[in-house]
């Protein structure tokens, strides 16, 4: 496919749809000084808060993109006690941010990095997963879905999917097919690009 003469792959289209995806989140990060900077995002923040707050029990959010995650965890912090599980957390502090998680009241909510999500990690506290924007793994969906589908969960579990645009409600579809593909994400550009 080229645009402007110049050829577009499924890796340069991969990019630019990440930093459309990451727009719609509410964080983008420069280029220039490889910091966050946040863009509005209240609409989306709003649904957040609310699918936290019709939460029976606790809640597990699954955050791809790290800039939008220490947003989300100043904003849903000023409603309820947070923890944020991403790569920049030591595994030393993950595992205890995750005692608190399931023996304490504190953190309610659980900001995650979808990467995060090991095998064998139970979370049957939370009720509610909520995918703040898809990711691009099926396999992955599926663990993270199962850390809080396990044995002992007492809880009705609601999963829930946010998205504010049709590219990303064509990547839950194209993911829960296991469609996603570079062709399909040469297609996803070019229907965003049209």
């Amino acid at each position: 496919m080229e645009a402007k003469g110049a050829q577009i792959t499924a890796v340069n289209a991969a990019d630019k749809i990440n930093k459309i995806r990451q727009i719609l989140c509410g964080a983008i990060k420069d280029p220039v000084t490889d910091t966050y900077v946040p863009i509005p995002h209240s609409k989306r923040l709003g649904t957040l808060l609310e699918c936290i707050e019709q939460a029976s029990a606790k809640v597990l959010v699954v955050v791809p993109f790290k800039g939008i995650i220490y947003e989300l965890a100043k904003e849903v912090g000023k409603h309820y006690s947070v923890g944020v599980l991403n790569g920049d957390v030591s595994l030393n502090q993950r595992n205890e941010i995750i005692a608190q998680f399931k023996h304490s009241t504190d953190p309610h909510v659980l900001l995650c990095h979808p990467k995060v999500m090991s095998h064998g990690l139970n979370l049957t506290e939370a009720d509610t997963l909520v995918f703040y924007a898809p990711i691009y793994s099926n396999d992955e969906a599926q663990q993270v879905v199962e850390r809080f589908n396990r044995p002992g969960q007492k809880n009705k579990m609601t999963v829930i999917r946010l998205g504010a645009h049709k590219l990303e409600w064509d990547i839950y579809r194209m993911v829960e097919g296991k469609k996603l593909t570079q062709d399909s994400i040469l297609n996803l550009y070019k229907s965003i690009t049209e």
